[in-house]
């Protein structure tokens, strides 16, 4: 699944409650299938060679384009009968969408009855503030919600001031049975990555700043379209490991085994991956962007940097020299401990029953 944290918080839900997941079809799947007892649909928008709408991390860019704008079409008005359908199927109680465009958009389009909840990620948070298209659209859905949930608390203060509906903050969660801290006694320069591939990441500081630090090691791990570039790009370097897509069970070794987590993104929301690196005590280097000045404190559990691999530099070889890297991988637990994946579903829910 392209986001984990989605049917991680579905399994959580499904604990107390009944659910369903509508999802858009990819040719490298299936249109139903059972993932531990939580049915999946999914919903067939085009042929499997012109199915290019999601899983992509760029769905409005491929939307905006005039060529397919008729694909674009094609997916809202299947994304909307497959809700419907399956909806009255299980005489649903709450539609949850998670982002606002579209999935938000073709939620309130099917809605017969049903309670509408909205999630706000970073990624339609971050549009709503770059195109004033974009933001009238998502204003005009927003405001057919029933319930709005957002990942920050930047985002609720917009958000209220925008609709006359509930608002609350709940970022995702991550299994805190899974990714917990360990003892970290010894630094001994190991930065990490994990995240999708692309350059709004920032991925390419991290091979530059390898470059500068030779001393350094570097690993990368994920996928994504700007993979092959950035391999090439990195071609040479002895610090630098490439360990590709890593099954979620499987990250928090990679936590462990890391001295820092590094995320020089352009842009984010809240990122599960420093959540995930906070709670297995890893501290986190990261750019002050989206939301992230809220989980991230400087100089407490990480910190935070320009987007630049001088920047990088000048804040690894701080927390190396300072000693300050063995009281942030203390802290950086504790400041994630109410993360739990549980407890964050157990929130939403009530947050939900509320509204009906």
């Amino acid at each position: 699944m392209n986001a984990p944290f989605i049917f991680n918080l579905a399994k959580a839900l499904a604990k107390d409650e009944k659910i369903t997941i509508i999802a858009p079809h990819h040719a490298s799947s299936a249109e139903y299938e059972e993932w531990e007892d939580i049915p999946i649909h999914r919903f067939r928008y085009a042929s499997d060679k012109r199915e290019v709408m999601a899983y992509t991390g760029s769905m409005h860019k491929v939307a905006l384009k005039p060529w397919n704008w008729l694909l674009s079409w094609s997916f809202l008005r299947n994304a909307s009968k497959a809700i419907r359908v399956e909806s009255a199927k299980i005489s649903a109680d709450v539609l949850y969408a998670h982002w606002i465009l579209p999935s938000g958009m073709f939620t309130a389009k099917a809605r017969k009855g049903e309670k509408l909840v909205i999630h706000v990620h970073g990624t339609d948070f971050n549009l709503m503030r770059k195109s004033r298209l974009l933001r009238r659209i998502s204003i005009g859905i927003l405001r057919k919600a029933d319930g709005i949930i957002c990942v920050s608390n930047e985002q609720e203060q917009v958000i209220k001031r925008l609709v006359n509906c509930p608002v609350t903050v709940e970022s995702m969660g991550v299994d805190l049975s899974l990714f917990n801290a360990k003892p970290k006694e010894e630094f001994n320069k190991k930065v990490l990555f994990v995240g999708r591939i692309t350059q709004a990441k920032g991925v390419d500081h991290i091979v530059a700043a390898a470059r500068i630090m030779p001393d350094w090691n570097f690993t990368i791990v994920g996928d994504g379209p700007y993979l092959p570039e950035l391999k090439e790009g990195a071609a040479g370097l002895l610090n630098m490991a490439f360990s590709g897509a890593v099954a979620n069970h499987e990250l928090p070794k990679y936590y462990h085994e890391a001295d820092l987590f590094l995320l020089p993104s352009q842009r984010e929301g809240m990122p599960v991956s420093i959540i995930e690196s906070l709670a297995c005590g890893t501290p986190v280097i990261a750019t002050d962007v989206g939301q992230i000045s809220e989980l991230i404190i400087n100089g407490e559990n990480g910190q935070l940097i320009d987007e630049s691999a001088e920047s990088i530099e000048v804040a690894l070889n701080s927390i190396a020299t300072q000693g300050t890297w063995q009281q942030m991988s203390r802290n950086a637990a504790g400041s994630v401990s109410d993360r739990d994946m549980n407890e964050v579903a157990k929130r939403i829910s009530s947050f939900m029953e509320g509204l009906l």
